[in-house]
């Protein structure tokens, strides 16, 4: 007899996932007949084809679970039908029914695994406007970089039928409004409400079924903060704030005009000049900082809220900034204040103006604010210039800034007064008493009118830091000078011979320094000076003045946003001489009130005399408030004793 074999090959393709067949292999029996499935694409619930390669014989099959796979047997037709109606493994049995009598009943088994169809989850997108009618808040200072989804499933909107499950990277920023429909899933209804800042990723999974594999689907939602605060027609908001107005060039090492930083509540501004307004709502007000070495030109700053909003105006002192206002009225309005820092004033106008704080406006229509003079950041020897040092035609009067050095100076065409010498050096006549000095200094900008008739001398401003001013100096017939580094107690020098003279300095903040004639002293002497100049009386002759910084400190806003998006014409990490102070740097220097690196009972000595109002020219301020509560008293004393003691 005639040895037979058949073989059952079957192909179960069941996902789009995985393109290549599954292939299930039946166990070799006889007679030799090959049946094979056939088709491309299969799912569940289709009808595959069990091709038979002996189309009269029977072939009885069994399915180990007909809720997965059943089989319909076609007598003389070349295909069996293969049902897949689900998910899951089965185990088919195959049965040769021969007709012919030489062939014998043969059997075989072999496994199908039926993959679901593969899901398709993702999120589609939708008017951004509607996401605004969706605000859980009653503010409105939420705004989004990415438009809201809807969710798709195999390319439809989700019903009712399908489960699946929302998860978030991060609460308290946005949610969905869900209702239970499964023990183990919900279903989102319209829009996501936004209820926070920040970024979060929003993950939708579907757990599969018995048609459908698993998926998943994600996006990312940004949320940013919107601030009352505008720049002409552009409103400030988390996501702009680095650039508000998109002028920056990095590429070109162009600085962007405008940027806030939310964190200091500051509103950066470089070399902008094209009269835009501010504008702002926020009751805290506003602090603008002028970046250094920039001109800046704004039409108006207004504040539109109904608070007791400050309005602060600041810049680095060792490199001040400049901003000028134009408007058709008052051009600062609203604010409950004005506050001008690092020596910042309202350097032109027509009148002596003030910020009237009962109709809460600065009432010009044109101010510029600035410093009159810059810190000499760099050592210098400023030798007195006699072709720049003349007074205007019909004046008496030097009222001047000549290398960094502001002369008011009077009576310069007499012999007897004020001006500059022939042998090359600066003569100071005019006695300026002290209650004088505090007048001008006090009440007055140097550079007006006002500060000349009370001051007669030299004005010049040291950088933040510690260093020396150095006069080449001679005092004759008994005069003195005096030289106050802020409000210092002044210095008292007596030079009956030419030579120079060293005053030390240690000052928080770029300062003043203010050098004037103070008349007769106790120690009266009877030198005179020999020269072949003009001047025919000398009581005080300056042949030059020096700064020399021995450290430059960095005293404002610029250093607080190095790191951050600040990227002014200026790297602030690189600003000529400074050293950019780091917190703990700063709290080991508290104590050190006289600047020579050590805390003793000298300084003990220096707070007491700073809170009698005497402190020295060595005096660091920020270092005498040990206890950091901006007030300079007997507990910083405390404190000081405290720190020497270790405790």
């Amino acid at each position: 007899m005639r040895t037979n074999h058949i073989i059952l090959l079957a192909t179960i393709l069941t996902t789009w996932i995985i393109p290549n067949a599954v292939w299930a292999q039946m166990s070799v029996i006889e007679p030799s007949i090959t049946l094979s499935i056939g088709g491309d694409d299969y799912n569940p619930c289709n009808n595959l084809n069990i091709e038979k390669k002996y189309s009269e014989y029977q072939v009885n099959w069994q399915s180990s679970n007909e809720d997965i796979v059943s089989v319909g047997n076609y007598v003389g037709s070349q295909y069996d039908k293969l049902f897949l109606r689900k998910k899951g493994t089965v185990t088919l049995t195959a049965s040769l029914v021969p007709t012919d009598g030489d062939l014998a009943i043969a059997t075989a088994t072999f496994e199908v695994v039926v993959k679901g169809q593969a899901a398709t989850l993702s999120f589609g997108r939708m008017n951004s406007q509607q996401l605004w009618e969706n605000v859980t808040e009653e503010e409105t200072f939420y705004g989004v970089d990415y438009e809201p989804p809807t969710l798709r499933f195999n390319g439809y909107e989700l019903n009712d039928t399908t489960r699946y499950f929302i998860t978030y990277s991060k609460e308290g920023i946005i949610y969905y409004p869900e209702t239970d429909r499964w023990d183990n899933g919900k279903i989102i209804y319209g829009m996501p409400n936004i209820v926070g800042v920040g970024t979060v990723t929003v993950t939708a999974t579907f757990p599969g079924n018995d048609q459908n594999e698993a998926a998943s689907a994600q996006y990312t939602l940004t949320v940013f903060k919107k601030y009352d605060l505008w720049i002409g027609d552009t409103q400030v908001t988390g996501k702009n704030c680095s650039d508000i107005l998109s002028n920056g060039d990095a590429a070109q090492g162009k600085a962007a005009s405008f940027q806030y930083f939310p964190d200091l509540k500051k509103l950066f501004i470089t070399n902008h000049t094209d009269w835009v307004r501010i504008d702002t709502n926020d009751d805290e007000g506003l602090t603008i900082y002028l970046a250094p070495n920039s001109y800046n030109a704004i039409g108006e700053i207004v504040y539109g809220g109904k608070g007791d909003a400050p309005l602060t105006i600041t810049t680095d002192g060792n490199n001040p900034g400049t901003i000028s206002l134009a408007a058709n009225n008052n051009v600062i309005r609203g604010f409950s204040s004005l506050t001008l820092e690092q020596n910042l004033v309202i350097t032109t106008d027509p009148e002596d103006i003030t910020y009237d704080t009962r109709n809460r406006v600065l009432e010009t229509t044109h101010a510029t604010i600035g410093v009159p003079l810059s810190p000499i950041t760099k050592e210098k020897t400023i030798i007195p210039n006699g072709t720049e040092l003349q007074p205007e035609p019909g004046s008496n009067d030097i009222n001047k800034v000549v290398d960094d050095i502001l002369y008011t100076l009077g009576h310069v065409n007499s012999s007897d007064g004020d001006g500059y010498d022939d042998d090359g050096f600066i003569v100071i006549n005019s006695v300026t008493t002290d209650q004088q000095v505090a007048d001008a200094v006090q009440n007055y900008i140097p550079g007006t009118e006002e500060y000349l008739e009370r001051f007669k001398g030299l004005t010049f401003m040291i950088p933040a830091g510690k260093g020396k001013i150095i006069f080449d100096v001679q005092t004759l017939n008994g005069y003195a000078m005096k030289v106050m580094v802020g409000d210092a107690v002044p210095v008292i020098v007596e030079n009956a011979e030419t030579g120079t003279v060293e005053i030390p300095y240690n000052v928080a903040e770029p300062t003043y320094v203010y050098v004037w004639n103070a008349g007769k002293s106790c120690d009266a002497n009877n030198a005179r000076s020999i020269h072949k100049g003009k001047m025919t009386t000398v009581h005080i002759k300056i042949t030059g003045v020096g700064v020399q910084p021995n450290q430059v400190k960095s005293s404002n806003s610029a250093a607080e946003a190095s790191g951050g998006q600040y990227n002014g014409d200026i790297d602030i990490n690189d600003l000529e001489g400074q050293e950019i102070e780091t917190e703990e740097e700063i709290e080991d220097s508290k104590g050190d009130v006289n600047g020579d690196e050590t805390s003793n009972v000298a300084d003990i000595v220096g707070i007491a005399n700073a809170i009698r109002g005497e402190h020295s020219t060595t005096f660091d301020r920020r270092a005498a408030d040990v206890d950091s509560n901006n007030v300079i008293n007997a507990a910083d004393i405390i404190k000081l004793v405290e720190k020497m003691m270790g405790q």
